[in-house]
């Protein structure tokens, strides 16, 4: 009797399981068919924005990538400086 109850335990927790993956698979799917603003143009766009809002549109445009980081870079010739997105295998 007592493994009756444990099995019907566990069929429950795993009921509950499944409903909360059922949720999040909509939640994504949801998120995935919004439309995507096109990027605005970044080279106009960086001379306006403070330093931090230039960390949140680089982390609203890579949400999802843990692995990609900006890497500042440096033209010599002209002196010109910036960030460019940057994988952590590369």
């Amino acid at each position: 009797m007592n493994r009756l109850h444990q099995i019907e335990s566990e069929l429950r927790a795993l009921d509950e399981r499944r409903s909360v993956l059922i949720r999040e698979r909509e939640r994504l799917l949801a998120v995935e068919s919004l439309p995507t603003e096109p990027a605005p143009n970044a080279g106009a766009e960086s001379s306006t924005l403070s330093p931090g809002d230039k960390i949140a549109l680089f982390l609203s445009r890579f949400r999802c990538r843990e692995d990609v980081y900006p890497r500042l870079w440096e033209n010599p010739k002209t002196g010109r400086k910036g960030y460019s997105p940057t994988c952590r295998n590369e």
